[in-house]
Protein backbone atom coordinates (compact mmCIF):
# COMPACT_ATOMS: atom_id res chain seq x y z
CA UNK A 1 0.00 0.00 0.00
CA UNK A 2 2.71 2.37 0.71
CA UNK A 3 4.30 1.81 -2.83
CA UNK A 4 1.69 2.48 -4.51
CA UNK A 5 0.95 5.79 -2.60
CA UNK A 6 4.24 7.17 -3.37
CA UNK A 7 3.76 6.02 -6.83
CA UNK A 8 0.44 8.45 -7.03
CA UNK A 9 2.03 10.93 -5.32
CA UNK A 10 5.16 10.63 -7.44
CA UNK A 11 2.89 10.66 -10.70
CA UNK A 12 1.04 13.66 -9.04
CA UNK A 13 4.16 15.15 -8.93
CA UNK A 14 5.40 15.07 -12.08
CA UNK A 15 1.96 15.93 -13.91
CA UNK A 16 2.39 19.25 -12.05
CA UNK A 17 5.67 19.86 -13.46
CA UNK A 18 4.48 19.29 -16.73
CA UNK A 19 1.29 20.84 -16.92
CA UNK A 20 0.77 23.98 -15.33
CA UNK A 21 -2.75 23.02 -13.84
CA UNK A 22 -3.48 24.31 -10.53
CA UNK A 23 -5.39 21.01 -9.34
CA UNK A 24 -2.10 18.81 -9.32
CA UNK A 25 -0.79 21.34 -6.66
CA UNK A 26 -4.17 21.57 -5.12
CA UNK A 27 -4.06 17.67 -5.06
CA UNK A 28 -0.86 17.34 -3.92
CA UNK A 29 -1.57 19.85 -0.79
CA UNK A 30 -4.53 17.95 0.03
CA UNK A 31 -3.13 14.22 0.22
CA UNK A 32 0.13 16.00 2.26
CA UNK A 33 -2.69 17.75 5.09
CA UNK A 34 -5.10 14.40 4.94
CA UNK A 35 -1.30 12.85 5.37
CA UNK A 36 -0.43 14.83 8.21
CA UNK A 37 -3.82 14.83 10.39
CA UNK A 38 -4.07 10.77 9.76
CA UNK A 39 -0.36 10.61 11.25
CA UNK A 40 -1.43 12.98 14.19
CA UNK A 41 -4.57 10.29 14.67
CA UNK A 42 -2.47 7.33 14.86
CA UNK A 43 0.10 9.19 17.88
CA UNK A 44 -2.82 10.47 19.54
CA UNK A 45 -4.39 6.87 19.42
CA UNK A 46 -1.03 5.03 20.47
CA UNK A 47 -1.01 7.64 23.28
CA UNK A 48 -4.63 6.80 24.50
CA UNK A 49 -4.27 3.29 23.84
CA UNK A 50 -1.06 2.85 26.34
CA UNK A 51 -2.97 5.06 28.96
CA UNK A 52 -6.82 4.16 28.31
CA UNK A 53 -6.37 1.00 26.39
CA UNK A 54 -9.14 1.65 23.79
CA UNK A 55 -10.87 -0.24 21.23
CA UNK A 56 -9.30 -0.21 18.11
CA UNK A 57 -12.39 1.09 16.43
CA UNK A 58 -11.35 4.99 17.57
CA UNK A 59 -9.31 5.74 14.53
CA UNK A 60 -12.29 5.04 12.34
CA UNK A 61 -14.30 6.87 13.62
CA UNK A 62 -12.14 10.05 14.77
CA UNK A 63 -10.94 9.81 11.23
CA UNK A 64 -15.13 9.47 10.07
CA UNK A 65 -15.58 12.74 12.31
CA UNK A 66 -13.32 14.63 10.92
Amino acid sequence: MTDLFRMLTNTLEVHATIKDDEIFEKTIRSINELNDRYNELVMIRQTSAEENEQAPDDLATEITNN
